[in-house]
């Protein structure tokens, strides 16, 4: 375990040392997020949470498709019909950000940015649908999982794609330098699920997030997110709801 974790280690030291590394023309600083957090926190229950709620419901649900259909001969998943987020809330706080490292490539157009983040919730609640198939003598069963604290921390990387037309930034590539730490505390909610296999589906549901956001999350693999393409789509509705009934055809 100590061999994985001083490998991990190096390669985040060594991405770093290449982010500081790089051609000339760049510009390069580093700086406290003291201000952001303050921002967040003003932001956060009225705006930015449910967003992010909504955005992670949403990515959560289809990592659950994809477990269901191409682990359906492994157990749990065997016994499980679907899987449902039917409810999501990050709770009153916002994450912490601190001592950020930003470099930016002219030539590339590209803003990146490094900064630890932190989360620990106050008054999350996250509610998980689970429905099992007919088991021997067991009819199927729909069971609620809740999970009401989560905890995580990690190395975010965040890349600003800029761009001269609208929004200014045509998408976000993010990514962790190294495996994030997440926990999340489950618990069942209302009827249980079967004894048999209860806390083996809790576990597996954790084990499967970290599985997921290690393999697509973490360097060198990296996400985007396409801001330019929300944007049109948003430009195109407004554009044609302004437009009289009897000028669409």
């Amino acid at each position: 375990m100590s061999i994985r974790r001083h490998a991990l280690e190096s390669a985040e030291a060594k991405w770093q040392q290449q982010l500081q590394q790089q051609p000339g023309g760049c510009v390069f600083e580093s700086f406290t997020l003291g201000w952001l957090n303050v921002l967040l926190r003003s932001l956060w229950t009225p705006l930015l949470e449910k967003h992010v709620a909504g955005l992670t419901s949403e990515l959560m649900q289809k990592i659950f498709n994809e477990v269901l259909e191409k682990d359906s001969h492994k157990a749990p998943w065997k016994y499980i019909s679907t899987i449902s987020v039917e409810q999501l809330s990050f709770g009153l706080l916002p994450p912490t950000f601190q001592a950020a490292v930003l470099r930016y490539d002219p030539a590339a157009s590209l803003l990146n940015v490094g900064m630890d983040v932190a989360f620990t919730s106050n008054s999350a609640q996250a509610v998980i649908l689970v429905k099992t198939r007919a088991m021997k003598l067991l009819a199927p069963l729909a069971a609620r999982l809740e999970a009401t604290h989560v905890s995580f921390r990690g190395r975010l990387n965040l890349g600003l794609a800029l761009s001269a037309e609208p929004p200014g930034i045509a998408g976000i590539y993010y990514s962790f330098a190294s495996p994030p730490h997440l926990d999340i505390a489950v618990r069942p909610l209302g009827t249980p699920l079967p004894a048999e296999f209860d806390g083996g589906i809790a576990g597996a549901l954790q084990g499967v997030l970290r599985r997921i956001i290690s393999r697509r999350m973490v360097e060198p693999q990296r996400r985007f997110f396409d801001l330019h393409r929300l944007y049109m789509n948003k430009h195109i509705a407004r554009c044609l709801a302004s437009q009289s009934p009897g000028m669409m055809r």
